[in-house]
């Protein structure tokens, strides 16, 4: 399953479902670039749920973090889910951005 977006409050999450690997990186670099400028203001990602994630997710939060460059900081739900954290250390890489707590 792809990438969805939910609106919550003031913000919109996006969230990665059970694979965010390079089997799923396709579709869901195709629903990141359908965002509106209004939803990138305003955007946490959700990765509480990801079970599988390999290096070409890794490539994609990076392309999110970086190229989209929202007016705010990201906000991550989920860095503590023990596949992210997993990974991040192995390329011993830091979201900067602020965490939030699910």
């Amino acid at each position: 399953m792809a990438v969805t977006i939910e609106r919550k409050a003031d913000f919109h999450i996006l969230v990665f479902h059970a694979e965010l690997n390079i089997f799923s990186v396709r579709d869901d670099f195709d629903s990141l670039q359908s965002l509106s400028q209004e939803v990138l203001s305003q955007l946490m990602v959700d990765l509480s749920a990801v079970q599988d994630f390999d290096s070409a997710g890794l490539q994609l939060l990076l392309y999110l973090q970086q190229t989209l460059k929202p007016e705010q900081p990201l906000r991550w739900i989920g860095l503590e889910n023990p596949v992210i954290a997993k990974v991040l250390a192995l390329f011993r890489l830091e979201l900067n951005a602020v965490a939030e707590e699910a």
